[in-house]
This record gives structure tokens, C-alpha cells and sequence, in this order.
């Protein structure tokens, strides 16, 4: 897993943890495994994204939260009623279980097994029905 930060002299790193940098290096591996198919990225993907939507997830079929501790727990208190912060808004978007969903189909592409499509499905539709504007 990845940090987002470390401190301005690089020596530690900062406390936050989130899964959206985790998001991005996963989308970054699977994109030089197809550039030198040099499995070393590829694997990195899969950790990543099993990681992500299966583990710190807590279960399977869940919506992947933005916010975590340093040891990977959900941090439910992470900016919670900050509403202006667009770069860590407080809970679920519902963009990014997209992102992971169609992280997960072109990981399936690479290196199928059974949960990643089903994974990929269930955040899809989740998202879908939970950010729909049903008035517009």
C-alpha cells in the first residue's frame, strides 16, 4: 500500500492514509505491465486492488471509503462536515468506485479470477444507483 505524503523533508511519512493515491499507482502499474509486460507491475495491480476492494474494504461488496488511519482502518472522523475540501471530501465518491471498477476489468483482462468482475459489477451498480440524480 502507499502513502499519500511524507513530511517536507522526507524523512517520515505523514499520518494520512487514502485509498485514491492507492487508485492511481494501481492504474499506473497495469499501465507499465502493458508497456514492458514486466510482471513486477502487474503484481503490484493485483495487490493493490485486492488490497483495496477486498481487505481495507473490510469485506467484500462494500463501498471502498476515501479515508484511512495509518494502520489502514476506515477513518470515519477524517474531515467529517468539511464540505469544501474537493481534494479529500468526507466519505464515499461515488466517481472513484467507478475508477475501481474499471480498475478491476482491465486487472480481469490481465489476470482473471472470479471476484474481480463480480467486484467490479457490485461497485459499479452501487455507485450508479447512489449517485443518480433521479430529479434531473
Amino acid at each position: 500500500m502507499y502513502s499519500d505524503e511524507w513530511t517536507s523533508d522526507w524523512t517520515e511519512q505523514a499520518s494520512y492514509r487514502g485509498q485514491n493515491a492507492n487508485m492511481h499507482m494501481c492504474e499506473a502499474c497495469l499501465t507499465a505491465y502493458e508497456a514492458t509486460k514486466e510482471a513486477v507491475y502487474l503484481d503490484k495491480a493485483y495487490r493493490l486492488a485486492k488490497n483495496i476492494t477486498q481487505d481495507v474494504a473490510s469485506k467484500p461488496h462494500q463501498l471502498i471509503w476515501e479515508h484511512y488511519t495509518p494502520d489502514w482502518k476506515a477513518d470515519f472522523s477524517f474531515n467529517k462536515g468539511l464540505t469544501k475540501d474537493e481534494y479529500r471530501p468526507y466519505g464515499f465518491i461515488p466517481g472513484h468506485q467507478v475508477e475501481w471498477a474499471k480498475l478491476l476489468m482491465w486487472l480481469d483482462h490481465h489476470r482473471s479470477e472470479p471476484w474481480m468482475l463480480d467486484e467490479a459489477r457490485y461497485l459499479f451498480d452501487e455507485s450508479w444507483q447512489l449517485a443518480w440524480d433521479k430529479t434531473k
